[in-house]
């Protein structure tokens, strides 16, 4: 059997095909890529104790605002 173009395929295609062939590893790899490479690359810390997440829906709420942005 032939392999599909993964790299032709829109990210939704290929996460069906992933869901549909889970021990293609190819596939997997290259959707990995695909969402890596559309990422924000936005890294957020961990949260350190109880009064950082009482900051958690601020944090949301800009992520939000970013991604809208972007």
């Amino acid at each position: 059997m032939t392999q599909p173009d993964f790299q032709a395929m829109n990210r939704k295609e290929l996460r069906a095909y992933v869901l549909q062939h889970r021990d293609d590893l190819q596939s997997v790899r290259v959707l990995i890529d695909k969402l890596m490479a559309e990422s924000s690359g936005i890294v957020y810390p961990a949260p350190q104790s109880i009064d950082d997440l009482s900051h958690f829906a601020k944090l949301l709420e800009e992520s939000g605002r970013e991604q809208k942005g972007a």
